[in-house]
């Protein structure tokens, strides 16, 4: 296992060097937009899911407060 994750780390970190070391400014224009793609579904993933928990938050104070007065 610990080989495993070894290699899988060395693997990582020469993607990350030969990023880091690429002077193309195609390459890094495409780099660019792929990480503010992510960031845009990032957003609206992160929106819906604060929607969702306000919505829970609300109907569980209401229900606390409904328990509450009776």
């Amino acid at each position: 296992m610990c080989v495993m994750l070894y290699s899988s780390v060395r693997r990582c970190s020469r993607v990350v060097t030969s990023f880091i070391k690429q002077e193309s400014g195609e390459t890094a224009l495409e780099y660019g937009l792929i990480a503010a793609l992510i960031s845009i579904t990032g957003i609206f993933f992160m929106r819906s899911v604060a929607s969702e928990l306000s919505h829970t938050f609300h109907y569980t104070g209401s229900a606390m407060a409904s328990a509450r007065a009776t």
